[in-house]
């Protein structure tokens, strides 16, 4: 998923539904010429921090993890800015 971000930003937060035990998921954001990965061991919150990425596009990529035996379902995954959601890719 393509995401537009108006301002830079230094955090990534995972949100994850509840699910059964070992299940995991991986979420990478990648802008400019870095990734970054967060991995998500069951439900809840997963969070990020980073130096600041440039603003710009940005591509989400939500991947099963290959390390887990199931998969986890990624609610939303939101781009940060000391702390506050600048830009958000929700999934139904």
């Amino acid at each position: 998923m393509l995401v537009s971000v108006p301002d830079g930003f230094d955090g990534v937060r995972v949100v994850v539904a509840e699910t059964l035990p070992g299940a995991a998921v991986d979420v990478t954001v990648m802008a400019g010429k870095a990734d970054r990965r967060v991995r998500a061991w069951g439900g809840g919150a997963w969070s990020l921090h980073m130096d600041m990425a440039p603003s710009g596009p940005v591509l989400v990529a939500i991947e099963p993890s290959l390390d887990a035996p199931i998969g986890a379902c990624v609610e939303r995954v939101e781009l940060l800015r000391d702390q506050q959601v600048v830009a958000n890719v929700r999934l139904f």
